[in-house]
């Protein structure tokens, strides 16, 4: 007699796909593309939502702000260079301005490109912060009447809410 079968056929040779076929099938990278384009819109919304009510809630937060009491500001002290140099590794500015500087400034992320993108940043960046300390320290006897120091955080809360506008309109 004739054995039995345990295997199954083997499978027919794939069948030539015209072009029109082919455009019309469903295809897996298509819908994985689809779906983390549909994903990265809402999460760009949903990323662009969060930061627009955080930056109304600090505008609130500075237009509403008191005047600092006298002992309290008598009792702050500036940070040393030496806590203000280790504060840099946690300052979450700090990580944007070098991430996005070596990204668009050092493509090539060879060692030459990114000491001259940081020699760059340090020889526009020491002199900017220099004069805002100069800036800050002149604003600091200014604002020291409370009225002035009220009008300034509600000009730079408003600013910061018209900051807004762009991204809504986006």
């Amino acid at each position: 007699g004739a054995l039995p079968r345990l295997l199954p056929d083997a499978p027919a040779a794939p069948r030539p796909v015209s072009e029109t076929t082919r455009n019309h099938r469903p295809n897996a990278g298509a819908v994985v593309s689809q779906t983390n384009r549909i994903g990265s819109a809402t999460a760009g919304l949903a990323l662009k939502a969060t930061c627009v009510v955080y930056l109304l809630w600090l505008a609130w937060k500075i237009a509403t702000a008191a005047p600092p009491s006298a002992e309290a500001a008598a009792a702050r002290r500036p940070f040393s260079f030496l806590q203000a140099a280790l504060f840099q590794w946690v300052n979450p500015k700090a990580w944007t301005i070098a991430l996005t500087g070596i990204t668009v400034y050092a493509p090539s992320r060879d060692l030459h490109t990114i000491l001259a993108v940081a020699l760059a940043f340090g020889l526009i960046g020491l002199p900017a912060i220099a004069l805002w300390a100069l800036l800050g320290q002149n604003l600091r006897r200014f604002l020291s009447n409370p009225r002035r120091l009220r009008v300034f955080n509600a000009a730079i809360a408003l600013l910061l809410v018209s900051s807004l506008w762009p991204v809504l309109l986006a």
